[in-house]
């Protein structure tokens, strides 16, 4: 079988990881957590105010739960905050978001972790 591959830029691992979060809490949502409402894979811009990233507006994948807490876990964070403070910090520019349904229909048609709407 072959392996996704993961985009060739210097964006690190947040499509991939994103992707495995969001997976990860769908799998507690199928199994009754009730904490788990709502899972969302969301890509879109974001700019960084720290690293080398730091003030360009650079390509971006998060998970969002319940609607209103964004999980970041990306190049080894470990960051949930609420989707406001997060979008007010980051100057987020959300452009397309999936359920993980259709995440994997994505997967399954790109053979990659994303963007898939540009």
């Amino acid at each position: 079988m072959r392996a996704l591959k993961q985009p060739n830029t210097a964006r690190g691992d947040c499509y991939s990881t994103a992707r495995s979060v969001a997976f990860d809490l769908w799998l507690l949502q199928q199994r009754g957590d009730p904490r788990v409402k709502d899972v969302r894979l969301v890509h879109g811009t974001i700019v960084p105010r720290l690293g080398d990233a730091a003030d360009r507006r650079i390509d971006h994948a998060w998970v969002e739960l319940n609607g209103d807490t964004v999980i970041e876990r990306s190049n080894g964070n470990d960051i949930e905050m609420s989707k406001q403070r997060f979008v007010d910090l980051l100057q987020v520019v959300e452009e397309a978001r999936y359920t993980v349904e259709e995440t994997f229909k994505k997967l399954s048609r790109t053979k990659h972790f994303g963007p898939w709407h540009k």
